[in-house]
């Protein structure tokens, strides 16, 4: 695997954190690198279509936290060092992706259409 040269470090992460997730069976969601002091902060969202119990949680984050810890991965965090946080996405995330639908197939959704209906 290479590293990604295109983009901003959170795109560059998602495209080498993606297959890394996907090992753990969950599927990558978000990923975002936030400056927080002296520290970045990675956060990843994760979430899967049965959901993500917390082993599974767990699973990602070591997978995730030795992923970053890599040469690929360390070479576009930088020496700088980092607070890593993995979640499964809240209730009020936006359904923008099929995948949501089908997930929320079962739960009560507000939609708000284009048009403002």
């Amino acid at each position: 695997m290479s590293t990604p040269r295109a983009g901003t470090p959170a795109d560059r992460l998602h495209a080498l954190l993606e297959p890394v997730v996907a090992g753990t069976g969950l599927d990558l969601e978000a990923v975002r690198v936030t400056q927080a002091g002296k520290r970045r902060r990675v956060e990843v969202v994760v979430d899967g279509d049965a959901g993500v119990s917390m082993d599974a949680l767990a699973d990602a984050t070591r997978a995730v936290s030795d992923a970053l810890d890599g040469p690929e991965c360390a070479a576009v965090l930088g020496e700088q060092p980092y607070v890593l946080e993995v979640s499964s996405p809240g209730t009020d995330r936006p359904l923008t992706e099929s995948k949501h639908w089908r997930r929320a197939k079962t739960r009560l959704v507000k939609a708000v259409l284009k048009a403002g209906g």
